[in-house]
């Protein structure tokens, strides 16, 4: 059963960087990611921008820009883009794309290009907060105001200097690289921090002599269900979707629930567009394991995307993260059993399979005097409360299926 990551931001996988275009990374396993894309460059033209990055082909959201100018010199600037799951399932390759406004630095200076996969993001608002510092002359930066945080949520940080110089993180911060001696003479680095208390963050990055300039860039990515202003109104352990026969079988649970209204189940058919198919009561407030079940029994074929909306007792709700699933039509699937093992009956779904000559047998061969009752086109339900514990044999159509009976 896949997990989704409760209540807290995690890599999943580890920042890979390039020094020359283009940066390729493979998207890291997960559930709710979130692709993050920093690009950090020293430039002639002064105005240049990254106007779009793509990667594989799907555009990706700006969350950040900082930029600074010494008279009329190069400037430095960084940029934080990323892109949320549906995108990164969509995406045809696995190449980031930018592009500029006026020119290729890497026709000058060149630019640093960092990546990494995040899980358990927040699919509709995943970075919630931004903010920028800059510095001329000097040998820190930090950010312009302090960014209040909450537990479980991500802080990323990247820098860029004019100079070829060695970077100092923030104390708590993981730095996972520390670029340096690219064309023209230029630096930057990239580090993160994992919130485990609330408070507030304004790090302050260290050169190891001083830069013409010093620029930083940071965001504030939210964990699923989380909100800007507000922690967790649940902890949600577990979504999972997947077929059972002719329905969408969709299970949730949580760890912790406040003031929980209601869920509503979403469905979209590009990650993009979405509409309510399944209301369901929430606890109001728990601090113990709660289990949801539910189905959807018109699905869509071919593949579907599915989140919870979760509602509050107020009105204002978040969203979890965005399950995906390839719905195959039954009748094109060999002949199945449900449940199994079972106790005191079973369903058959004969799929693809003609329901001519349908019975039921013992180990031995011997056929049994049981009552295939039909529920709907192509499905049967035996009871069996008269028979004993052991394994028997469905057949139907020239096909066959055994099935435990405890």
């Amino acid at each position: 059963m896949p997990l989704c990551v409760s209540a807290q931001v995690a890599l999943a996988n580890a920042w890979n960087a390039s020094t020359s275009a283009p940066l390729s990374h493979t998207a890291g396993a997960g559930s709710n990611r979130l692709l993050v894309y920093v690009i950090s460059f020293e430039d002639d033209d002064n105005l240049n921008d990254v106007t779009a990055v793509s990667y594989g082909g799907q555009a990706m959201t700006q969350a950040v820009q900082s930029t600074t100018i010494t008279g009329t010199g190069s400037q430095s600037r960084a940029e934080i883009w990323y892109l949320n799951q549906a995108g990164i399932v969509l995406a045809s390759n696995t190449t980031f794309t930018p592009v500029f406004s006026i020119s290729n630095p890497a026709t000058s200076h060149g630019y640093y290009a960092m990546a990494v996969t995040l899980s358990g993001v927040n699919q509709v608002t995943p970075v919630c907060t931004s903010r920028t510092g800059e510095r001329l002359t000097s040998t820190t930066v930090n950010l312009s105001s302090g960014i209040s945080v909450l537990p479980g949520e991500l802080m990323i940080y990247g820098t860029h200097t004019g100079d070829s110089r060695t970077h100092t993180p923030a104390g708590g911060y993981t730095e996972s690289f520390d670029l340096n001696g690219a064309g023209g003479g230029q630096a930057a680095s990239i580090n993160h921090k994992l919130i485990v208390t609330a408070g507030t963050e304004n790090p302050t990055s260290t050169l190891n002599a001083s830069g013409n300039r010093f620029i930083m860039a940071a965001v504030r990515v939210l964990a699923f269900g989380a909100t800007c202003s507000s922690a967790l109104p649940i902890e949600l352990s577990a979504f999972d979707v997947f077929q059972e026969n002719k329905w969408i079988r969709l299970h949730w649970q949580t760890v912790s629930e406040k003031n929980n209204q209601w869920f509503v189940v979403q469905r979209s058919d590009n990650g993009r567009d979405w509409e309510d198919r399944v209301r369901k009561e929430g606890a109001g407030n728990s601090s113990g394991l709660k289990d949801y079940f539910t189905e959807d029994i018109t699905p869509l074929p071919g593949t579907s995307y599915y989140r919870l909306k979760q509602i509050d007792t107020d009105g204002s709700f978040t969203y979890s993260g965005i399950e995906s699933i390839h719905f195959e039509d039954p009748t094109d699937l060999p002949l199945q059993l449900y449940p199994n093992p079972c106790t005191t009956e079973i369903t058959v779904f004969t799929g693809n399979c003609s329901e001519e000559g349908m019975k039921l047998t013992n180990l031995l061969g011997e056929a049994l005097c049981v009552k295939f009752n039909l529920v709907s086109d192509g499905i049967y339900r035996l009871d069996l409360s008269d028979l004993a514990s052991g394994y028997y044999l469905v057949r139907a159509g020239g096909q066959a299926a055994w099935f435990f009976k405890d």
